[in-house]
């Protein structure tokens, strides 16, 4: 998504997606940025969540039942 934010930039392309400015065109990498972290997160969350299961299949983790 970047990559392709900075390719429209480069061609003076912003104008075509109705942009009125680069400036304006350019918070758009905020919101990709915090996208991209967001990705990041869930898949750590994930992992972990494939981890622990494993864990709890060897038997290599006990969960107290209470």
């Amino acid at each position: 998504m970047v990559r392709q934010l900075k390719y429209c930039l480069e061609h003076n392309l912003f104008k075509d997606l109705g942009f009125k400015s680069p400036k304006e065109f350019l918070g758009y990498r905020i919101v990709v940025n915090d996208i991209r972290n967001i990705a990041s997160n869930a898949l750590n969350i994930a992992n972990n969540v494939m981890a622990l299961r494993e864990l709890m299949e060897n038997e290599t983790l006990f969960l107290k039942n209470l």
